[in-house]
C-alpha cells in the first residue's frame, strides 16, 4: 500500500489563532513527538478541512523528516 504525501499549508499560528478569534472558532494544538500521531492529527485535520496546531520540538522534525525521506 502506497502511502499518500498531504501536502499542509503552513501559516504562522498568529495568524491562525487570530482569525480563530476574529471568527469565533477554536483551533486545536496536539503534541506530536512521533510519525504515526503527526500523520493521525494531520489526516484528521485534512478530512475536516480544520486548522489544527502541532505542538513539536526540532528534533522530531528531523527525526520524522528522516523517516519519511
Amino acid at each position: 500500500m502506497k502511502e499518500r504525501r498531504m501536502l499542509i499549508p503552513l501559516v504562522r499560528s498568529k495568524e491562525m489563532v487570530m482569525d480563530a478569534f476574529q471568527q469565533n472558532y477554536a483551533v486545536g494544538a496536539f503534541p506530536a513527538y512521533n510519525r504515526e500521531i503527526i500523520q493521525a492529527v494531520s489526516e484528521a485535520a485534512d478530512e475536516l478541512k480544520e486548522p489544527v496546531i502541532l505542538q513539536t520540538a526540532p528534533s522530531t522534525i528531523v527525526y520524522t523528516a528522516w523517516l519519511m525521506s
